[in-house]
């Protein structure tokens, strides 16, 4: 798994569903500066400080 740091434009997310690995997830699909579309997975939505 790579890790890059990048600007992401969110798109769409989909239904939280639980997870026993990962608590309560999303899948989110979004967009970078270059236009290129990027799956994100997966997202703790409700565990993310505002």
């Amino acid at each position: 798994m790579t890790v890059v740091d990048a600007r992401i434009l969110i798109l769409c997310k989909t239904y939280p569903s639980p997870s026993g690995k990962y608590a309560e997830t999303t899948c989110v699909a979004g967009m970078d500066e270059r236009g290129k579309l990027v799956r994100l997975f997966p997202v703790p939505f409700r565990l993310i400080a505002s």
